[in-house]
């Protein structure tokens, strides 16, 4: 009796510790869910600070604002800043006052060491950083445009003069300071690592570069295409801090988010932190009044369990002692006779030998039946395949692009939507959508495509890759507002420099439930893409629609950017 308490008491105790077990790993898969919430809204911040620097960049060209402290005109010769034809203020205190030629040498020699000609002739304007005041560390922004001119034969003459505008970040990005209304914090960096803006004005003009945990993180943020990361770090007061990097596009500057991140589930701080939560000791208390009932409930069972067993071993010893036979007195008598228990062994076995062969028989039917059924299955029907051979045959860009979403949904099990590029007017539309989604406004799924954005995409598909635009501002900023979707993949379609000469953007396909299925699929779509690109340039250009003849491969670069 005793064996069996101590069995029901270990299994009690098995089982409490199975149940410890399953809520340390709940805790902890709540906060993997809940730290990658964050990121998605860390990143969701600091891409809506990007779209307001390139806001204050437009505007900056031409209007007058109040974070626009100076206006200049820089000569160049042979591509080299040589000097100012113009340099004046737009301070109405600083009116009268003599020109400050400190400011117009540090100025200058910040443009020979960062204004780019290549940025220039390619995106019309360069951007960078000098030093506000004589061996201050706190920095400003210049934006250089260039005054193109136009020789007799038609064509750009070279660039002999920039005109030069000086920005204050400060004033320039107040809402960094509302952050500090949060529990989060912002800051503007450029790639030297000086911090340009922060919600805390202390920490304006620190170099990132000299904190060990970011040092690499900010180096790497400014290499190739490289558009952002979340990191944890420990700050200089020891709290374990999360942030989020974004970068202005291709620009030197990014833009960073970061607030406390939580202790990990069961080490030092937080065990100190839950034990300082009110929250927490109720649910501890909790805890030690369901192992104490746990405990008392296993004890009354191993009694009534004791009971039992002894209760049924009496009886078996008492059943025993009754089927005894008793001594024969006539032995002739009893010759011809057999035993009950023989009987009941016989008989047993009977049953026994019938059972089996009726279950061998329903063996036999049921397997009969399996390969009947086999036989009749069709092979599975191979979609992609069917897309490829009957798009070509489509006369309207609406049904091949309501074909492509249809495709792509199926493949993916996920909502999909098409927008088409108009190339005239940069800006993509919503065209096509497929699985259950509901759109409030289809006249507000608009985003604007800068032209560089437009030239990168169409250089990765002629290099045989496929542009992710999952980070791109405007369309990160456009699935939030409208659909609530922070987390989904983002593809440009574009045509084939077979088909078009040279690859030109079409549109872009969004899978909004992005996830393990879509990228087990991802080779077929990028199948499904290079042809459906190659035949909505040829159905909108009135071409003869050719088959890609080296299909290109998902490779997700990330073009993060924002616009205003």
């Amino acid at each position: 009796m005793k064996f069996v308490r101590v069995a029901i008491f270990l299994a009690g105790m098995t089982g409490l510790l199975i149940g410890g077990l399953t809520g340390v790993s709940s805790l902890k898969n709540d906060q993997e869910q809940a730290e990658i919430r964050s990121h998605e809204n860390l990143k969701s911040q600091g891409a809506l600070l990007v779209d307001q620097f390139f806001g204050v960049i437009e505007n900056s060209k031409t209007t007058a604002l109040p974070y626009v402290t100076h206006r200049a005109v820089l000569k160049l010769k042979q591509g080299s800043p040589e000097e100012f034809e113009s340099f004046s203020s737009l301070d109405a205190s600083a009116s009268g006052q003599a020109p400050d030629l400190a400011l117009e040498l540090r100025v200058l020699q910040a443009l020979k060491n960062q204004l780019s000609m290549g940025d220039l002739s390619l995106t019309r304007q360069a951007l960078g950083t000098y030093e506000i005041s004589e061996g201050g560390s706190k920095e400003g922004v210049f934006l250089a445009t260039p005054v193109v001119s136009t020789q007799a034969n038609g064509l750009e003459a070279p660039i002999e003069k920039v005109n030069l505008v000086l920005i204050d970040p400060i004033r320039a990005f107040s809402g960094i300071q509302k952050f500090s209304q949060g529990e989060q914090i912002a800051y503007l960096i450029h790639k030297s690592g000086r911090v340009l803006n922060h919600t805390v004005s202390s920490f304006v003009g620190t170099d990132l570069k000299k904190t060990d945990a970011l040092k690499e993180v900010v180096e790497n943020l400014f290499l190739g295409a490289q558009a952002g990361s979340v990191e944890s770090y420990t700050d200089t007061e020891g709290n374990r801090t999360r942030v989020a990097f974004v970068r202005a596009g291709v620009l030197p500057f990014a833009f960073a988010v970061e607030e406390k991140a939580p202790a990990p589930v069961f080490t030092a701080p937080w065990i100190e932190e839950q034990a300082g939560s009110g929250a927490a000791r109720k649910s501890l208390g909790f805890a030690l009044v369901l192992v104490a009932i746990a405990l008392v409930s296993f004890s009354v069972v191993s009694a009534w369990a004791s009971r039992e067993v002894e209760k049924q071993i009496s009886n078996a010893r008492e059943s025993r002692r009754e089927s005894r036979p008793l001594p024969a007195v006539a032995p002739s008598l009893n010759q011809n006779k057999i035993a009950p228990s023989m009987m009941s062994q016989k008989a047993r076995a009977e049953q026994a030998a019938e059972s089996f062969v009726e279950n061998r028989k329903n063996l036999e039917t049921e397997r009969s039946l399996a390969i009947e059924g086999a036989q009749n299955i069709l092979p599975e029907r191979d979609s992609v395949n069917e897309f490829l051979t009957r798009i070509p045959s489509f006369p309207t860009l609406e049904g091949i692009e309501k074909e492509l979403v249809t495709l792509c949904a199926e493949l993916t099990d996920s909502p999909v939507l098409y927008f088409r590029y108009q190339r005239r007017n940069q800006n993509l539309g919503l065209a096509a959508v497929a699985g259950e989604v509901r759109i409030p406004n289809h006249s507000q799924m608009q985003a604007y495509v800068r032209k560089d954005i437009e030239l990168q995409v169409e250089q990765l598909s002629e290099s045989g890759r496929i542009a992710s635009l999952n980070n791109y501002g405007p369309m990160s900023k456009l699935m939030l507002g409208q659909l609530n979707v922070a987390h989904f993949e983002a593809w440009g379609v574009t045509s084939s420099p077979e088909v078009s000469g040279q690859s030109k953007m079409t549109g872009v396909l969004v899978v909004l439930q992005a996830g393990m299925k879509s990228a087990q699929v991802r080779p077929s779509l990028a199948r499904v893409l290079a042809e459906a690109g190659n035949v909505l340039y040829a159905r909108s250009n009135k071409l003869e629609s050719r088959a890609t003849r080296n299909t290109r491969s998902v490779i997700g670069m990330d073009l993060e950017s924002g616009l205003s």
